[in-house]
C-alpha cells in the first residue's frame, strides 16, 4: 500500500495505490520513488503474509502516516495484525481497536517502539486503525 503522509489539518493518509503481486518486477515498478515505512503481518514472527506501507514523501516525521479504517482501505488486515516491522525513521507504531483512532468509540490501543514479533494478547487480531511516525 502506497500512502501520502498525513497533511496539516488531516487525520489520515491518502492511499495512492494498493497492489498485490508475487511478481518481483511488477512490485518493483509499483514501488519506485517510495520509501518502505512498515510491514504488518498476520501471524507472529512476521509470518503468514505481510502488507507493506510505503510512503510517497520519504520516511516518517512526527506527523507520519495513518489509516483510520484499514477495513475500508485494505480489508485483509482488519482485525488481523499479529506482528510488525518498522523501517527508516519510523520508530513508533500505534494500533487502535476501533476506527478513527478510537476517537468516537474508546477502545484498546497499544504503541510499539520498534520491530515487534508479537503485538501481544491485548492487541492481537484487534487493530482497525493504524499509525506510524517518528517519535522524538
Amino acid at each position: 500500500m502506497i500512502l501520502d503522509p498525513v497533511k496539516p489539518g488531516q487525520t489520515e493518509s491518502r492511499v495512492v495505490e494498493r497492489k498485490c503481486s508475487s511478481d518481483p518486477q511488477e512490485l518493483a515498478s509499483a514501488t519506485q520513488a517510495t520509501t518502505l515505512l512498515m510491514s504488518m503481518c498476520i501471524n507472529i514472527n512476521y509470518g503468514g503474509g505481510c502488507t507493506n506501507w510505503r510512503g510517497t514523501a520519504g520516511t516518517c516525521d512526527a506527523a507520519g502516516y495513518g489509516v483510520k479504517d484499514i477495513g475500508a482501505k485494505w480489508g485483509a488486515l482488519d482485525d488481523n495484525i499479529s506482528s510488525l516491522k518498522l523501517y527508516g525513521a519510523c520508530n513508533q507504531a500505534g494500533l487502535y481497536e476501533n476506527t478513527n483512532y478510537n476517537f468516537r468509540q474508546p477502545g484498546r490501543e497499544q504503541f510499539y517502539g520498534g520491530n515487534t514479533p508479537y503485538v501481544g494478547a491485548y492487541m492481537n487480531d484487534r487493530a482497525t486503525s493504524v499509525v506510524v511516525y517518528h517519535a522524538i
